[in-house]
């Protein structure tokens, strides 16, 4: 039985703030409104109306949305209780929450200012989907998006592992994963092959793991593409031909480690702020608004 084994180098809500002298309150206002001690106004607004009086027009915070709309999975640090849990709530229609065996707290301001669950390389950490809430098939397409920074960690972990369904024998299913400890090397892989089909992976650039991404995974039109924060590695071919695709209803989605090799050595370290996956072709115009609005979302340059 071939194993698996990674290759080297293969694989605002925006809103405006605008302030004014402060005007007594009752005063007459330049063009006929008065102020209200309430912080209201009934000062006509740009398009004619009369705001009412005493009624906070404070923005209230951005609203927390996924990537793309119709997600299967949606899990987002954003969404979470701080603290520790052994559930990741999926915030997705599909009620596919993630379960571990062992809590993983979310910490507040853990990836440029926005909480993050944190994942310490320990063996058995890895929080899982049940088998039969994703359907990953090939020919229909599907995308997966995390956004993740790692840190270091003594002994490091050989194949720190974000996300993968992989199945016991032989090895068939989706990884995303790097190598270290050498310059870490971030791989997107569909392993799908009986002898002699070999692994299909995606080469990427080698980003800094230690800054937050974006990474994305997509399958469509029978080729895998890979890209970290919308760099995208040159798609290859998928081998379709082989029976043990789709994976339909068989395997766990696993989060923050292997759900194969359940030890340390593939368990992550570092954070997680969100994974989103969907079932459906994803095309390079919404694989790019994707990237864009999860760059936004979690302030990555």
């Amino acid at each position: 039985m071939r194993s698996l084994l990674p290759w080297p180098l293969v694989a605002l809500a925006a809103c405006s703030s605008f302030g004014s002298e402060a005007t007594p309150p009752n005063e007459p206002v330049s063009d006929g409104g008065t102020s209200s001690p309430e912080g209201g106004t009934t000062q006509p607004l740009p398009d004619g109306s009369v705001d009412d009086a005493g009624v906070d027009v404070t923005p209230g915070p951005a609203t927390i949305e996924p990537p793309l709309p119709g997600p299967k999975l949606w899990l987002d640090a954003r969404k979470m209780t701080l603290g520790p849990s052994k559930t990741w709530t999926d915030s997705s229609t599909n009620g596919a929450h993630a379960v571990g065996a062992v809590a993983i707290n979310t910490v507040a301001s853990a990836i440029n200012g926005h909480p993050a669950l944190r994942f310490l390389s320990e063996a058995n950490q890895g929080m899982k989907v049940p088998a039969g809430k994703l359907e990953l098939v090939l020919a229909d397409g599907f995308a997966i998006f995390v956004v993740a920074k790692a840190f270091p960690k003594s002994p490091a972990p050989t194949f720190p592992t974000l996300v993968e369904r992989l199945s016991t024998t032989p090895t068939n299913g989706v990884w995303i994963f790097w190598q270290v400890p050498a310059n870490p090397l971030v791989l997107g892989s569909i392993s799908s092959y009986a002898a002699p089909i070999p692994n299909d992976r995606a080469v990427t650039l080698t980003p800094d793991v230690m800054a937050a991404h974006v990474y994305a995974m997509r399958v469509a039109d029978g080729g895998l593409t890979f890209t970290v924060d919308g760099a995208v590695s040159a798609p290859i071919a998928l081998e379709s031909d082989n029976p043990s695709f789709p994976m339909a209803n068989q395997l766990p989605f696993t989060v923050g480690a292997s759900g194969r090799y359940p030890t340390a050595d593939y368990a992550f370290s570092g954070d997680i702020g969100s994974v989103t996956v969907y079932t459906s072709k994803v095309d390079d115009m919404a694989l790019a608004l994707a990237v864009q609005n999860l760059k936004a979302a979690w302030t990555i340059p």
